[in-house]
């Protein structure tokens, strides 16, 4: 397959903002939501050459996973001379509810009408924990409604339970009410929210799904680009997700482009699968052909079916 210059050299067209994608964003995304109904160890030298195709250095490939084993992020397995990784056990734990958050984002607009409340008070002192707990605030689709109050659609109380416990505050409180028990002065939810640049973030994302899709049914996509393609619109989507707090779509200007957006993703995406597993077999054929093949498979794993997760643990050659 013989792919033009301007598509294999990718980056410039077909990358919007979110082209300066590290290579601990790439890994972070290939173990947590492409791979993360896996259970094998993999090879790192097979690692460090699919991130090659990323335009991921090799020092910069290893100090990656070096720091993310570090993290907790992934676990390392070493026999003889030869070094795997997998994603850990507490990782799978960590991130299920911003997984499951991000695989099923926009698929539909079932608001319950209400809202979750979060207060909480975490003293100078403390304030790497603090910026941290923002950071994950806002993943879970909250908005500073005021300066240590928080809001978000939905009842998401459980999701930030897991994120305070996790973090140790000690000072703070979550509320869910319904939408008719909420008396506020002078300000209306929707106000915490900036929606103008998510709304430009969606035309971006569904404009190179859009061509990415055209690109894979003309067969203009190698193995190489498929994978790098395919990794980057999924970790462009994360980012979006992170924007929007999925608002209810009755509440959202007309023409609000989240559903769209999604769907042109998913297509492009799960168009790009085959051709990108391909090159998922190829490299790893030569640590374990079975290992190749399974993880070609999973590699191929449509969209919709990312959030599966193997029941059981087992190691594969190496």
């Amino acid at each position: 397959m013989v792919i033009p210059g301007s598509v294999q050299n990718a980056p410039s067209k077909l990358d919007d903002a979110d082209s300066a994608h590290t290579a601990r964003d790439l890994m972070v995304t290939m173990f947590g939501f492409v791979w993360r109904n896996q259970d094998s160890y993999l090879p790192s030298g097979a690692l460090v050459e699919l991130m090659d195709g990323f335009g991921i250095g090799s020092a910069n490939a290893r100090a990656t996973l070096s720091r993310m084993t570090k993290d907790g992020l992934l676990e390392l397995s070493k026999s003889g001379r030869n070094t795997s990784y997998r994603i850990s056990d507490q990782t799978v734990a960590r991130v299920e509810s911003g997984t499951r958050r991000v695989l099923s984002f926009g698929a539909s607009d079932t608001w319950d009408g209400h809202w979750t409340i979060v207060a909480f008070s975490i003293p100078e002192e403390h304030r790497e924990i603090r910026t941290t707990f923002r950071t994950r605030l806002r993943f879970e689709g909250f908005a500073p409604f005021y300066d240590a109050m928080w809001i978000a659609p939905g009842r998401r109380a459980d999701g930030i339970l897991g994120e305070i416990r996790a973090l140790g505050v000690d000072n703070a409180a979550v509320f869910t009410m319904p939408d008719t028990g909420m008396v506020i002065a002078g300000r209306k939810p929707l106000d915490a929210w900036n929606l103008e640049p998510v709304g430009h973030r969606y035309a971006e994302l569904k404009d190179r799904s859009d061509l990415l899709y055209e690109l894979a049914m003309r067969g203009d996509l190698n193995p190489v680009s498929a994978l790098r393609q395919r990794t980057e619109l999924l970790v462009s989507f994360r980012r979006v997700v992170r924007l929007d707090p999925e608002l209810p779509m009755d509440m959202m200007p007309d023409g609000w482009p989240r559903i769209e957006a999604r769907k042109a993703f998913v297509r492009a995406f799960d168009e790009m699968a085959a051709v990108a597993s391909i090159r998922v077999r190829q490299v790893l054929h030569r640590y374990d052909p079975e290992l190749a093949e399974r993880m070609g498979k999973i590699t191929a794993t449509p969209f919709s079916e990312l959030g599966q997760i193997s029941p059981n643990r087992w190691t594969a050659s190496v």
